[in-house]
């Protein structure tokens, strides 16, 4: 992935809660899971993974939910407490930020979706037709 010319920002749907990613992120995912199925209610959840040094909570860090830990996946999403939107998740457990892509403020300049994950467990109705990478789960460096 080339450079980013500048930062990239997003926030929930109320603006109660703000972030900003600095750097190149590590992959842009799309996730085939029922989990994230059923969270975007479309054939594939959308997330960006991201270094953990190239993330930053610009205000509202407190209404920032974390996922239950028996619904908490890799690929599950914070939300915010007060309009229930999909927010970044610092993962404890590894050095990234997974940001889901329908929490930033705009498209994102010169990057485009790198992966498809878990197509595995895709819904039967729809067919990948991108010539993005395809794995059956999770690839092994997420």
């Amino acid at each position: 992935m080339e450079g980013i010319a500048s930062a990239l920002q997003g926030h929930c749907v109320c603006g109660e809660v703000e972030f900003e990613i600095r750097g190149v992120p590590i992959d842009w995912i799309q996730c085939a899971c029922a989990r994230c199925r059923g969270a975007g209610n479309s054939e594939y959840g959308s997330v960006l993974i991201v270094d953990r040094a190239d993330f930053q909570w610009l205000r509202g860090e407190s209404y920032v939910a974390e996922p239950r830990e028996l619904e908490a996946s890799h690929s599950s999403s914070a939300s915010c407490r007060r309009c229930g939107s999909d927010l970044p998740r610092v993962l404890q457990d590894l050095p990234v930020v997974v940001v889901p892509a329908d929490s930033l403020a705009s498209e994102p300049a010169g990057i485009r979706p790198m992966t498809h994950q878990n197509v595995g467990s895709q819904a039967f109705m729809f067919e990948l037709a991108d010539r993005l990478s395809k794995y059956t789960e999770v690839p092994p460096s997420v």
